[in-house]
């Protein structure tokens, strides 16, 4: 990677996924913080970080990522990560930072899931008439 970071929001299923790429260290965190504290509403209070263009991170830098979401719990706001390389999930499991941030292995298992619950919901609706 190289260069600064470089966020990209969009919007899917309700969902603010933050697409990632650039070089991401400790000082970048702040700033992702703030990006998320700005652009974030009560309809989208779930953010999803694309990790899907690095395949490592620092112990360091993992851990502030982890302090980034602890914090931003306080505000409402719950922090997942998607498309992490098994290099990082393997780090994350090590460090026992999976038990603060939750990954999504991808976009497609996402959307595959939020579809079930639309139908599910469906469902339940169609059998109470």
């Amino acid at each position: 990677m190289s260069g600064k970071l470089i966020l990209t929001e969009r919007k899917k299923y309700g969902y603010m996924i933050i697409d990632m790429s650039g070089d991401i260290s400790n000082n970048e965190t702040a700033a992702l913080q703030s990006y998320i504290l700005a652009h974030h509403t009560k309809e989208s209070s779930v953010i999803i970080l694309n990790l899907e263009k690095f395949s490592n991170l620092s112990d360091q830098m993992q851990a502030s990522l982890v302090q980034m979401a602890r914090d931003l719990s306080g505000n409402g706001i719950s922090i997942f990560m998607m498309n992490v390389s098994e290099e990082i999930n393997s780090s994350l499991i090590r460090n026992r930072y999976n038990n603060y941030i939750k990954i999504i292995r991808n976009e497609e298992m996402l959307m595959n899931r939020k579809k079930q619950q639309e139908l599910d919901n469906i469902l339940n609706i169609s059998t109470e008439e």
